[in-house]
C-alpha cells in the first residue's frame, strides 16, 4: 500500500503488487503501524507509478509505503493468527494493548511473525511464533 504524505485534501491511496498498481480514490482501509515497505518495493513502486497514468497526479509527493493485505480473505486468516496467539497466552485478551511483530519474506509472499504481547502493566510477553521455523526452513 502506498499512501501520500501529508494526506491532501481529498484523498486517495494506491495498492500495488509485483505486477501492477491500482489507484483508489477516498480514505486508506488501513490506519495505525504497519511494517514500512522494504527498499526493492520502493522501487517496485516508482517504477510501476512512472508508468502509470497517476505519475502526474503524484508528482512531487512523498509516500508513506506499507505492507498491507489486498485481500480480505487473507487479512481474515492474520485476525484469526493473531486471535490463535492472544488464545494460546492463557492470559486475558483484554489485557494486552500492543502487538509487536514484523513480516519476513517467504518465497514470493511475506508471513507475520507474532514477536511480543505488551500488556497494559508494561510487561512485555515473549512469543515464539511457530511460524518463524518455516520462514527459516524457507529462507
Amino acid at each position: 500500500m502506498a499512501r501520500p504524505q501529508p494526506l491532501p485534501k481529498e484523498p486517495y491511496y494506491f495498492a500495488f503488487n509485483n505486477k501492477e498498481i491500482t489507484f483508489a480514490k477516498g480514505k486508506c482501509p488501513y490506519i495505525g503501524t504497519f511494517h514500512p515497505a522494504e527498499q526493492a518495493d520502493k522501487l517496485l513502486f516508482e517504477r510501476l507509478l512512472s508508468q502509470s497514468s497517476y505519475n502526474e497526479l503524484a508528482k512531487d509527493t512523498q509516500f508513506q509505503l506499507f505492507y498491507a493485505s489486498m485481500d480480505a480473505e487473507k487479512e481474515r486468516l492474520l485476525r484469526c493468527k493473531i486471535k490463535t496467539i492472544l488464545g494460546a497466552t492463557q492470559g486475558d485478551v483484554g489485557e494486552v494493548i500492543k502487538i509487536h511483530g514484523k513480516f519476513k519474506r517467504a518465497g514470493d509472499a511475506y508471513i507475520l511473525i507474532v514477536e511480543s504481547l505488551q500488556k497494559i502493566n508494561g510487561e512485555i510477553i515473549p512469543i515464539s511464533d511457530r511460524d518463524n521455523n518455516m520462514v527459516a526452513q524457507k529462507g
